[in-house]
């Protein structure tokens, strides 16, 4: 098979988003003339399109495209180029002019970080026992144990997220303390995929999935309205992030 020289335009290996990401995703080839009539795919380690779209799904067939990223985390971007328009096995034992693009490995990697606070727990209004707190936002989908074995190995290393709870008072009884803590205990739920009002309803809107926190509230904090925000920051630069918000109220 004969090499195809190509390279990702845009985005930009290493490119920080903040908040919900529409992203363009451009490519170059580089060989020329073209041997054949090429055939393009673009793929990600995470799903750039709303469910059912899954990791590692293609999303893309030209060389400009533009998807939005739903979901939180650190997305590995690949091109790829084939004078074969399938992608079955048997599509690609006949490839003969081929070429790849991005991926994580150095020097043509595209790695991308989308820093996206999605709070699924508590509820907005909610009365909260600071006794026994529970904390639930959007999680980046290879946390936890569910990793695809073949790309754990690569997600601890370029995984850039870090979620911060911060809790402030609202109004009366003044002089009440704020708190702000990266919980150590999470708990990682892949399968928190339905609406908990509607457990068996099978079209019911994917949540997950979830990180969560179960156990007390930070220490100090009183009784009454309090703010609580999630802040979703670059672990290697905690001034670039993306929050959100919840107004509840500590009545034990």
């Amino acid at each position: 098979m004969s090499a195809i020289a190509l390279h990702i335009v845009e985005p930009a290996a290493g490119s920080v988003y903040t908040g919900p990401a529409s992203v363009r995703f451009r490519g170059a080839v580089d060989t020329a003339p073209l041997p054949a009539p090429l055939f393009y795919q673009w793929y990600s380690s995470l799903p750039v399109t709303p469910p059912p779209a899954n990791q590692g799904d293609p999303f893309g067939t030209t060389l400009d495209e533009t998807r939005t990223l739903p979901g939180p985390g650190s997305y590995v971007i690949s091109l790829a180029a084939r004078d074969v328009a399938g992608g079955t096995p048997a599509d690609l034992k006949n490839v003969k002019h081929g070429g790849l693009a991005g991926g994580p490995q150095p020097p043509s990697a595209c790695v991308i970080h989308v820093m996206l606070a999605q709070i699924v727990e508590p509820a907005a209004g909610a009365s909260l026992s600071r006794a026994s707190l529970r904390l639930s936002a959007k999680a980046p989908l290879p946390w936890g144990d569910v990793k695809p074995p073949a790309f754990a190995p690569y997600y601890d290393k370029i995984d850039r997220l870090q979620y911060v709870w911060r809790f402030d008072p609202q109004g009366a009884p003044a002089g009440r303390a704020s708190a702000s803590f990266t919980p150590a205990d999470l708990l990682f739920d892949p399968n928190a995929s339905l609406d908990p009002a509607h457990p068996n309803d099978a079209g019911a809107t994917p949540r997950g999935p979830l990180l969560r926190y179960e156990g007390p509230a930070p220490a100090g904090l009183g009784l009454g309205a309090y703010r609580i925000t999630l802040r979703v920051q670059d672990k290697t630069n905690a001034a670039t992030g993306h929050e959100a918000t919840r107004d509840v109220t500590f009545t034990a």
